[in-house]
């Protein structure tokens, strides 16, 4: 190990990199959930199958909105809605796309 580099030890004691390997219950990113039986993952955002269900716009698309499963961005500069994206549903200032809802329905139906 190069001087200064601190040592993270054995392979087993690396931080986990994908959320899965977190221990414990996912949290629904949207409503904060940790009881739902099924959870979607992406960019390390969660989100439960009620939500998947019944998503809302509950709140304004922030500007410079980005989906918080696959990242895509879905305002203009000027806080417009893109036309390709469609927002359906945002809490918690959390954003999701209509593909990755799509998306999540498809992996919940599975």
């Amino acid at each position: 190990m190069p001087p200064g580099v601190p040592s993270l030890g054995s392979e087993d004691q690396l931080p986990p990199r994908l959320s899965q390997e977190i221990p414990g219950p996912p949290t629904c990113s949207f409503c904060g959930s940790i009881t739902s039986d099924r959870y979607v993952g992406g960019y390390g955002n969660h989100i439960c199958r009620e939500c998947v269900e019944s998503p809302l716009l509950a709140e304004a698309v922030p500007s410079e909105a980005v989906c918080a499963l696959c990242h895509m961005e879905l305002t203009d500069h000027d806080g417009r809605t893109r036309t390709a994206a469609v927002v359906v549903s945002c809490r918690q200032g959390m954003v999701l796309c209509s593909d990755c809802l799509r998306i999540a329905r498809e992996i919940l139906a599975s």
